[in-house]
């Protein structure tokens, strides 16, 4: 968690007024790691994580929810596709992590073809399931999409 950290410090640095910041969320040590850095950096800063509907562990940790590892399948996010999350990001998770979206398969295939028509980048389904929750709203308070125009 404290190398994956570095990310949000980075981010940070460079983009000194940042409102959000959106993670994907497989096992948790990315999450975890981003948001005990920028929570303790700066605390205003929203730390929102994104999982696929067929693997929502993190979620399903932070809300008590059973079972404790998910029964696994398919996935267009099979970067983030993790059964069971381990305690100490669950923990840390639950410290700093204001908020976690969940996704669908549609919503993440829509996303990455949306990087692929406009920005001509091609994603693991992982890697886009952060403009998936931007483009569904699934935020309960919305960051705003200043990079991401068609949000």
């Amino acid at each position: 968690m404290a190398g994956q950290g570095t990310i949000g410090l980075e981010l940070l640095a460079d983009a000194p007024d940042l409102d959000a910041i959106i993670v994907p969320v497989g096992g948790g040590g990315l999450i975890a790691g981003v948001a005990c850095a920028v929570k303790e950096t700066r605390p205003e800063v929203r730390v929102l994580g994104v999982e696929s509907q067929r693997f929502p562990s993190m979620k399903h940790a932070l809300d008590s929810i059973a079972p404790p590892s998910l029964p696994g399948g398919k996935t267009i996010a099979d970067g983030i596709a993790v059964r069971r999350v381990g305690q100490m990001t669950r923990e840390t998770a639950r410290k700093y992590v204001d908020e976690i979206a969940l996704v669908d398969e549609a919503e993440i295939a829509e996303a990455v073809l949306l990087l692929l028509e406009r920005e001509k980048t091609v994603v693991e389904g992982a890697g886009a399931v952060g403009i998936a929750a931007l483009l569904q709203h699934r935020f309960h308070r919305c960051p705003k999409a200043r990079a991401w125009p068609w949000c």
